[in-house]
């Protein structure tokens, strides 16, 4: 009875540890304080799997004034700190863009850096050409990228 109470006592310590590991994975994936986002894929093929990755965060924006301030999420700050065909950050953290710099060509850039980044969502379409929806991120700039290994185009 003593080596049972035990083992349960360590299995429930283990345990407990694992759920307190959890959420810390988690926050890495999506910063920012700013809920409320989500990602519509269009024309999704079915039973493909499509993970987002949080590239920057939106710090804060002014609707009216049309002025955003966008910071890198941890996992990708070194990466964009060292390229400057795309982004630049200032002593503050914030990112600018580089004027005349191609989305497109940044995104197929950040696709090669996605090994080892967490994904902030994930979603698996149900059908052909049925919209799919990532929901509950934190406001930002995500890359896209399916189990087809396809590019996707995003809008903010």
């Amino acid at each position: 009875m003593k080596k049972t109470k035990k083992w349960i006592s360590i299995l429930l310590t283990v345990a407990m540890l694992f759920t307190l590991a959890v959420p810390a994975a988690f926050a890495a994936a999506m910063e920012g304080d700013l809920t409320g986002g989500s990602i519509t894929i269009n024309n999704p093929a079915q039973g493909e799997t499509y993970n987002a990755y949080q590239i920057l965060y939106l710090e804060s924006y002014d609707p009216a004034a049309g002025a955003y301030a966008y910071k890198a999420n941890s996992e990708w700050a070194e990466w964009l700190a060292n390229q400057t065909d795309y982004v630049t950050i200032d002593a503050q953290g914030y990112v600018t863009w580089v004027d005349g710099a191609s989305a497109a060509d940044f995104a197929k850039f950040a696709r090669e850096q996605i090994d080892n980044k967490t994904v902030a969502g994930s979603i698996i379409a149900t059908a052909d050409n049925t919209p799919a929806t990532i929901s509950g991120l934190k406001l930002g700039y995500y890359i896209v990228d399916s189990t087809m290994g396809s590019l996707c185009a995003l809008d903010t």
